[in-house]
């Protein structure tokens, strides 16, 4: 009864709430799940930080990869942390949210090592495509630092280490174990799972794209339940709302960002509305949580496809995701990452985000 009640508690990482009822259930880790189990061993040292050191070599020859790229790239980055780190003290500055929210998780700030290291490694200049999600997740980047980080993909793909400190206040029922922790949430084994199955290699995926989530908080309630932006008191939701969407505007303009796809219906308006107030003519996309309370919408003939990821056609459809091209990774004649194509919910029109030849992003329109 005790799982039941905790299944029905939790939210995935980048919901807003509005978009989808009732919580998310729990993956054990590994590969084929995108969950965070398979080679984690449990962390002895029994603080709940986790000095992920067994990764450090790895870091440091994708580190000097890194000092190959163009030279602004570090600039960006800079840039980009120096955004989140005004962010962090503009939302320490506000009051306590107060009920229903009991606690408040700051991972930016216990988890800026981990962060950073995923900023440095795949920011490494302008980005044309930025996908946004709504905040962290108890099992996702509450725990590593990264957006929709799920442990397993975190350390296993991304190749992202570093130390996870404590919260100054722990839940009993949602502790910070960093980047060893057993459970993971299902949209961060989705969301890296299908990225993992159309990019090889990580550098495919971020190229020309970057990840980044609109709040940079996880609510929690007296009981553990996640509390979604949405359902804060209006007092604290709007100024905190509103700074996350200066924060936006100001990294789509020091990105360059040309598209921006929104993963859940919360994070669309938040971001359509900050762009919007911005006076920023910016695309945003819209498309589904990769939650499993999302069903997967009909595929019209002869517009989109359910795409490969995750082992489920269910889990790629459900995103109005498909793969471009005939091939699948370690198919004969495949040639890495063609792109990603998404499907307007509204009429079922496909746009494509083309990497033709790995060369250039092409024709990203408004339609």
């Amino acid at each position: 009864m005790e799982r039941e009640e905790e299944e029905e508690e939790e939210e995935e990482e980048g919901r807003g709430g509005e978009d989808d009822e009732g919580a998310e259930g729990e993956a054990e880790a590994g590969p084929e799940g995108g969950a965070a189990g398979a080679g984690a061993d449990d962390d002895d040292d029994g603080g709940g930080a986790d000095d992920d050191d067994d990764d450090e070599d790895a870091d440091d020859e994708d580190d000097a990869d890194d000092e190959d790229d163009d030279d602004d790239g570090g600039r960006v980055a800079a840039r980009f942390l120096a955004l989140q780190r005004a962010l962090s003290e503009q939302l320490r500055a506000l009051p306590p949210p107060g009920p229903p929210v009991a606690l408040v998780y700051a991972p930016l700030e216990y988890a800026w090592d981990p962060h950073s290291r995923f900023v440095r490694r795949f920011l490494r200049g302008p980005r044309a495509v930025l996908f946004v999600g709504m905040n962290p997740g108890p099992f996702g980047m509450a725990q590593t630092g990264v957006p929709f980080g799920e442990a397993w993909h975190v350390r296993e793909w991304l190749r992202v280490g570093g130390s996870v400190l404590k919260p100054p206040r722990e839940h009993p029922k949602r502790p910070v174990l960093g980047l060893r922790c057993p459970r993971a949430e299902v949209s961060g084994s989705r969301f890296w799972g299908l990225i993992r199955s159309l990019c090889p290699e990580p550098r495919s995926f971020f190229r020309h794209c970057f990840v980044h989530n609109l709040c940079p908080l996880l609510f929690l309630a007296e009981s553990g339940r996640n509390v979604p932006p949405p359902e804060l008191r209006a007092p604290h939701r709007e100024p905190l709302l509103a700074a996350c969407g200066r924060a936006l505007v100001a990294t789509v303009l020091a990105l360059g960002v040309r598209l921006v796809v929104a993963l859940g219906k919360v994070a669309e308006a938040r971001a359509r509305r900050a762009l919007r107030e911005a006076g920023l003519a910016v695309p945003v996309r819209g498309i589904p949580h990769p939650s499993p309370r999302n069903p997967p919408p009909p595929t019209a003939a002869g517009r989109a496809r359910p795409g490969p990821g995750c082992g489920s056609s269910a889990c790629c459809g459900c995103w109005g995701w498909a793969r471009t091209g005939g091939a699948r990774p370690g198919d004969r004649g495949y040639r890495g990452y063609r792109g990603l194509r998404i499907m307007n919910k509204d009429n079922g029109d496909i746009e494509d985000i083309e990497d033709e030849d790995n060369e250039d992003i092409e024709d990203i329109e408004d339609n």
